[in-house]
C-alpha cells in the first residue's frame, strides 16, 4: 500500500478519499442510535478518530507535532482575518435579531464540536495525507510546488459533489465544488508556506463558522442544504479570489523556499 501511494500519489489521494467519505458515513450509520447527546457527541468523537487514523495509515502521525503556527496564520492571515470579522458580524446580527431562538447549553457545545471536527478531519485528510503524499513525489522543483497544491485542490473540490447525496441539487454542488477547488489550492498554500496543520484547522474552522453559524446555533433558523441550493453562479467569486491569494502566496520566491525546505527535510 505505501508503495502504491508513494508511486501514484494524486490516484492513491482518489482512492483514500473515496474510501475517507465511505467510512465516515458508514460510522454514522453505527453511532447515530438517537437524539441523546451520548450518542451525537459520540458520532462526533469517531468523525475525528477516522481522519486521524487515515493520517496514521497513509501519511505520517508526525503532522501533527509539526512547529510553525504563526508562520501558518500569518500566510492565512486573509482567511483568519475576513473570516473572524465575518463572524462577529454574523453573531452580531443574529443576536440582534428578536426572532432569534438560542440552542441549548448542550447544543452550543455539541455545536462548537461539530464546526472543530469539520476542520480536523478535512485538514488531516486533504493536507495532512493527500498533500504530504502528492508533495513527496513531486516537491523536487517550482512545477511541483503547483502540481502539489493544483492536484490536491481538485481532489478537494470533486469530494464536495457527495453532498448531493445530502439533497443537493446538481447545480449547486457545482458551484460548491468549483469554489472547494479554489480554497483547497489556498489552503494547500498556506499548508505548504506554513507546516502547522493546527493553524490551519483553526483557519478552517472560523470559515465554517462564519458561513454556518445561524443554522449551528439557533433554533429553526436556516438550513445547511437550503443555503447550499440557494447558491447562483455569482457565488464563484471565491474561487477566484482565492485562487489568486494561493498564487501568491506560491510566487517563485516561495515556491524557491518550499522546495528547499522539501529538499533539507527528506
Amino acid at each position: 500500500m505505501r508503495r502504491f501511494i508513494e508511486g501514484y500519489p494524486i490516484l492513491s489521494s482518489v482512492i483514500i478519499t473515496v474510501l475517507f467519505l465511505i467510512i465516515s458515513n458508514l460510522a454514522g450509520d453505527v453511532w447515530i442510535f438517537g437524539d441523546s447527546a451520548a450518542s451525537l457527541f459520540g458520532y462526533e468523537f469517531a468523525q475525528m478518530v477516522i481522519p486521524f487514523l487515515f493520517v496514521v495509515f497513509f501519511s505520517d502521525i508526525r503532522v501533527y507535532k509539526r512547529k510553525g503556527i504563526g508562520k501558518t496564520l500569518l500566510a492565512g492571515g486573509y482567511m483568519a482575518v475576513s473570516q473572524s470579522l465575518l463572524l462577529i458580524m454574523v453573531i452580531a446580527i443574529t443576536a440582534l435579531t428578536p426572532e432569534t431562538e438560542w440552542c441549548s447549553p448542550w447544543g452550543v457545545a455539541y455545536g462548537i464540536v461539530v464546526l472543530f471536527g469539520i476542520g480536523f478531519r478535512e485538514e488531516s485528510i486533504f493536507r495532512g495525507v493527500i498533500v504530504e503524499n502528492i508533495a513527496k513525489k513531486y516537491i523536487k522543483d517550482r512545477p511541483g510546488v503547483y502540481i502539489t497544491a493544483v492536484a490536491s485542490g481538485v481532489v478537494f473540490g470533486v469530494m464536495h459533489m457527495a453532498n448531493m447525496f445530502a439533497g443537493v441539487d446538481l447545480m449547486s454542488a457545482t458551484i460548491q465544488s468549483v469554489v472547494a477547488m479554489g480554497a483547497g489550492f489556498y489552503f494547500a498554500a498556506i499548508y505548504l508556506r506554513g507546516g502547522s496543520i493546527w493553524a490551519l484547522i483553526l483557519i478552517h474552522s472560523l470559515a465554517d463558522a462564519a458561513s454556518m453559524f445561524a443554522p449551528t446555533f439557533t433554533v429553526n433558523n436556516g438550513d445547511p442544504i437550503e443555503a447550499i441550493n440557494s447558491l447562483s453562479i455569482l457565488n464563484l467569486a471565491p474561487f477566484f479570489i482565492l485562487t489568486w491569494l494561493g498564487l501568491f502566496l506560491l510566487r517563485e520566491s516561495k515556491c524557491d523556499e518550499i522546495v528547499e525546505k522539501f529538499k533539507t527535510s527528506g
